[in-house]
């Protein structure tokens, strides 16, 4: 079966010689549109300096968007620091205040 579908997609991709006339049609209707037409040099030149000013208006602009968000990264970051600096300090009283409790017998045990 395999051997089957091969030879019908080598038949299939064979050269074909193009029908009479072809090269004749062809080129006949390629001359009828004529030249393709391009940019001016004029036309171009405004297009290069319209894009230059969007970019050099838009750069400032992006920059000052991209700095102020920083800025407010680094603010929530600096809150963030400041929670957990108010409470690893309170669990370190903690910790501190039951390791003295616990280190100093109480007067009651001390009598019996």
């Amino acid at each position: 079966m395999t051997d089957n579908m091969e030879n019908k997609i080598h038949r299939a991709l064979q050269r074909v010689p193009p029908p009479p006339g072809f090269e004749e049609r062809l080129l006949a209707a390629v001359r009828s549109k004529g030249p393709k037409t391009t940019l001016s040099k004029k036309y171009a030149w405004r297009l290069a300096l319209a894009a230059g000013l969007v970019l050099a208006i838009s750069i400032p602009y992006i920059h000052a968007h991209r700095k102020r968000r920083a800025e407010e990264a680094k603010a929530q970051l600096m809150l963030a620091l400041r929670i957990t600096s108010q409470k690893l300090n309170y669990v370190l009283e903690r910790a501190m205040h039951e390791a003295r409790v616990n280190s100093n017998p109480s007067p009651a045990e001390d009598t019996q």
